[in-house]
């Protein structure tokens, strides 16, 4: 089970960070895509604890990647506040079009909400970026030391056996 749960979080955190990396730098996509990504990165957060608990499963039956273990242990601690900064962006950004045609919409798309707002969602933007390459980073090094650990051992060539010049 841990093989196909860690799929799951392999494929939708790098493609929530991407996400947020976009919405933060083109604001007027936060109304479009905002939506999506929010429920994308709730997904990725719900699927977290299923990833953990099956590796720790595996984990009591073939030997624990110390590594890979505690790498895994730092990503909710990364992807939880990367779904509650993607919701707020999209919440902040996601505008009211009724509110377009009587206020005017902002350049970026948004519904004008003067400078404190739109300093929130720089900010958030910006907190949100930092948070989506970290997870990248922490889900690509999990990945790796995961991988590492389960297939080292069967492709590297055993202690002893014997290499093409050994037989001439």
């Amino acid at each position: 089970m841990h093989v196909l749960v860690v799929h799951a979080v392999v494929v939708l955190v790098p493609l929530v960070a991407l996400g947020t990396l976009a919405v933060a730098l083109v604001p007027r996509w936060r109304r479009q895509f905002g939506g999506l990504l929010a429920l994308l990165s709730l997904v990725s957060v719900l699927v977290l604890p299923l990833a953990l608990e099956s590796g720790e499963a595996l984990g009591e039956r073939v030997g624990v990647p110390e590594l890979h273990a505690d790498l895994a242990e730092t990503l909710p601690w990364l992807a939880v506040p990367l779904f509650l900064l993607t919701t707020a962006l999209w919440w902040l950004g996601r505008g009211d079009t009724r509110a377009d045609t009587r206020a005017g919409a902002d350049h970026d798309g948004s519904v004008a909400v003067g400078s404190r707002g739109r300093t929130l969602q720089r900010v958030l933007a910006t907190l949100a970026v930092l948070f989506a390459l970290a997870a990248a980073v922490d889900v690509v090094a999990v990945g790796h030391t995961g991988a590492s650990a389960a297939w080292t051992d069967r492709l590297a060539p055993a202690t002893g056996s014997p290499t093409p010049s050994d037989g001439d």
